[in-house]
């Protein structure tokens, strides 16, 4: 079986991370080890103690003077790595015969094999202790140094010592930091537990056999079945990780047993086998029968035959249209939906369109799946990956977030081109009675959509579109209703990405009420107060958008400092705000002074104006808008209360004065909700605030395409451009945010527009001309008229 290979610093370092536990060596060591632990555990440099002198000797002779000016983390951090030493390479024996002389010149002398090493690591603390990423290399530090505490101390010192302080030396190497560590914790998990599961497999394999009426079976002759059992773990590549996937790689006749369940001649049998491996056949024929279970979202990346269930192949696409979970690899199905080389056996596009249809007069996901497939739109570019940009297919990610949002979303593959047939419209025409404008349920408001959708896809692409229309007239009552509803003028993809973001936050588990949340560290927070962090930049966003005469009151007591900045931000960032530290109000267009009181203010919408107390700020365009505030190193508390209804003033607009203040400066780079880039990974969300400033980022990792999740430094993150209503709706779902009814009802409210929309688009069609031209073809029917007529 082929192993999970190892990453370069895994290999690098193989010895001391391959250390057995330290409970299970030498017992004589538990003093020594206990000794050495506490000694670690200091908080500051007492004179004459142990942790000191280690300190001062880690120390070049030309910076003693200083000590005091360098950092306790500095001097915590190198006396660690040297206590990590004394104890991997066994220095008991001379550690003891120094307490019987605890001096710097006994320490010096004694320890002088590694000493200067340790001295070059520690100028380097020195050098990035005032750079952003000191966090990350004090958590690596402090993660090695526990985990060569826990390991085993060497048994003979005197002959590998010289050899493993090199290697402990390079094992401190900054760039092998703590995310290095914990993916190699987790592909070591996965080395450990990939025997039981491909056991788990083979089981299941064998017993599903045994459950088939096979002629082999029927005589008790299951043993037929243990070489190709044999042949599944000899296959098996886990590069990787997953077996779900390795199943579908195996290149051997093992996947394709389940196509000789019917076989009941042992000659044919043999015929056949020998067949499958004479030929090199394709790797991934369909073997979800044979071996179970294989996660749903990975059968479409196997070539489609007859023999896979419809229910099957476009099932995937439309569960993820009707959820908002598991939907990284959409895209990529989407794809192998409208591949046409994935179709080998089969009449292509016409197999898609045949499957939507009516099953027992139901609507199944068999039929919204092909819909998907054949161009209905329910996807918005963060799921399809792709946009239109002057009729060119571009990746979404390449352009900012306005243009993203304002063209249209795509796959990488357009739509097949495909006939409208007597039976699509017959079968259409069915499936219309299904629309149901005033559900309240979710699913069969985005399946309403789905529909419409589609059904306008028919209309595009139709040579008669007055004569479809007349097959779709029990679409007309709701043509009428659409065009006396007020509909927001929205493109399809505004549609698709509003129902996306709706649909996430209707998951929530927990109910809240709107409140101030907190997007990076803080001190507490509640629907009261907000409080920042004194040691870095908090930044909170109360969760209820502000409309028209809404606003917020604040009350800042004994502020600490004047780094402070309150205002109102967009969803594409744009931002207006006060600035405490200069006592002006910025936006984009320009600057202007404040001069009412800072203790006390209240924010508000009023029209087409941002108010800070009594001065207007007039902008543009109405823009979705939240208040924020950020705070730097200030843990003094802040009380707030929003308001429902602000009352009308008669202030004039200010006039702004130029100014070249980036606006964006003031913003944390990483924050709650953010989507990041990291190597190898897509679909990366900071997910979690975490203690000492760490966060917890969550997403897919592309080896494996496994969900995956880390703690991280924010310097760590390579942000990437994301809305701020995509950062809100992630934090509040984080913070539970919201009443699961009321965000239910809203994300109907939304399909149903989107729905209206789609019909105002073909209202053309039915107008009372073309329903008294149906009218007049229905009364010439009579009892005679042939099956076709009436059809």
């Amino acid at each position: 079986m082929a192993t999970i290979p190892e990453t370069d610093f895994e290999s690098k370092h193989k010895e001391i991370l391959n250390l057995i536990s330290f409970r299970q060596g030498d017992i004589s060591l538990f003093d020594f080890h206990d000794k050495i632990q506490n000694l670690s555990k200091f908080e500051e440099l007492k004179e004459n103690e142990i942790p000191t002198i280690i300190s001062t000797v880690t120390t070049k002779q030309f910076l003693r003077k200083r000590m005091k000016q360098i950092k306790i983390e500095v001097h915590q951090s190198a006396t660690k790595i040297v206590l990590s030493i004394l104890w991997s390479c066994n220095y008991k024996n001379e550690f003891e015969e120094f307490l019987k002389n605890p001096t710097l010149q006994n320490f010096e002398k004694t320890f002088s094999d590694f000493i200067p090493k340790v001295q070059k690591i520690k100028e380097s603390l020195m050098e990035n202790s005032k750079k952003k990423s000191f966090d990350t290399i004090l958590n690596s530090l402090n993660r090695k140094f526990s985990l060569l505490m826990s390991s085993s101390a060497l048994k003979n010192p005197n002959e590998q010592r010289n050899t493993w302080i090199s290697k402990i030396i390079d094992f401190y190497n900054f760039e092998f930091d703590a995310f290095e560590l914990k993916r190699i914790d987790q592909l070591r998990t996965r080395r450990n537990t990939l025997p039981k599961l491909a056991n788990e497999r083979i089981i299941g394999f064998l017993t599903k056999q045994k459950s088939l009426n096979h002629y082999y079976l029927k005589n008790n002759k299951l043993s037929i079945f243990i070489p190709f059992a044999r042949a599944l773990i000899q296959k098996i590549d886990v590069k990787k990780f997953d077996l779900n996937e390795i199943c579908s790689d195996i290149n051997d006749f093992l996947i394709n047993i389940h196509f000789m369940i019917n076989e009941n001649d042992p000659k044919n049998l043999k015929q056949k086998t020998e067949k499958f491996l004479s030929l090199e056949t394709e790797n991934s024929l369909f073997m979800g029968q044979a071996i179970q279970p294989i996660d749903r979202s990975r059968l479409l990346d196997l070539p489609f035959r007859a023999h896979i269930g419809p229910q099957q192949v476009f099932g995937i696409p439309a569960e993820v249209a009707l959820n908002s979970g598991n939907y990284w690899d959409v895209a990529r199905n989407i794809c192998m939906l409208r591949n046409k080389n994935c179709w080998k056996d089969m009449k292509y596009p016409d197999f898609i369109v045949n499957n939507i249809k009516l099953d027992n007069n139901e609507l199944s996901l068999m039929s919204l799946g092909a819909m998907i497939a054949l161009g209905a739109e329910i996807f918005d570019s963060e799921i399809t990956r792709f946009i239109k940009i002057n009729r060119n297919t571009e990746k979404s990610k390449d352009f900012d977030i306005n243009l993203r949002r304002n063209s249209e979303s795509c796959f990488e593959i357009d739509p097949p081109n495909f006939e409208i047939t007597d039976n699509l419209i017959r079968s259409m025409a069915e499936i219309l009675k299904k629309v149901d404008l005033r559900t309240t349920n979710t699913s069969v408001s985005i399946q309403n959509c789905i529909i419409l959708s589609f059904v306008t896809k028919l209309f595009q692409i139709s040579k008669d579109k007055q004569n479809l229309a007349m097959y779709f007239i029990q679409l007309k009552p709701l043509v009428d209703i659409a065009q006396n509803v007020d509909v927001p003028n929205y493109s399809n993809t505004t549609f698709c990405y509003l129902i996306r973001q709706q649909l996430k936050k209707s998951k929530i588990e927990k109910e809240n009420d709107d409140r101030f949340i907190p997007l990076t560290h803080f001190s507490k927070c509640d629907n009261k107060i907000i409080s920042g962090h004194d040691s870095t930049t908090s930044f909170f966003v109360h969760t209820k958008q502000i409309s028209n005469l809404n606003g917020i009151s604040f009350k800042f007591d004994s502020l600490k400092n004047s780094l402070k900045y309150i205002g109102f931000i967009s969803e594409d960032w744009d931002s207006v705000f006060l600035s405490f530290l200069d006592r002006n109000i910025y936006s984009d267009r320009g600057y202007v002074p404040y001069k009412e009181s800072i203790s006390e203010i209240v924010l508000s919408v009023e029209g087409s104006c941002l108010k800070f107390g009594n001065v207007k700020i007039e902008t543009e365009e109405t823009k979705k808008r939240w208040i924020f505030v950020i705070t730097n190193f200030d843990d003094s508390i802040i009380n707030y209360q929003f308001i429902d209804k602000i009352t009308k003033s008669n202030n004039s607009v200010s006039l702004l004065k130029q100014h070249n203040f980036d606006l964006t400066a003031i913003f944390p780079k990483i924050c709650l909700g953010m989507q990041a880039n990291i190597q190898r990974h897509s679909d990366i969300i900071v997910s979690e605030i975490l203690s000492d400033y760490k966060y917890k980022i969550k997403g897919i990792d592309d080896e494996s395409n496994s969900s995956v999740e880390y703690e991280v430094s924010a310097n760590q993150i390579n942000k990437q451009n994301t809305s701020f209503e995509t950062v809100m709706i992630n934090s509040e779902m984080f913070h539970q945010i919201g009443h699961k009814k009321d965000l239910e009802n809203k994300l109907i409210e939304t399909c149903n527009f989107y729905s209206y929309s789609l019909l105002n688009s073909i209202s053309e069609y039915f107008g009372q001309q073309n329903l008294d031209k149906l009218l007049l073809s229905l009364s010439r029917l009579s009892d005679t008229s042939s099956y076709e007529e009436i059809e």
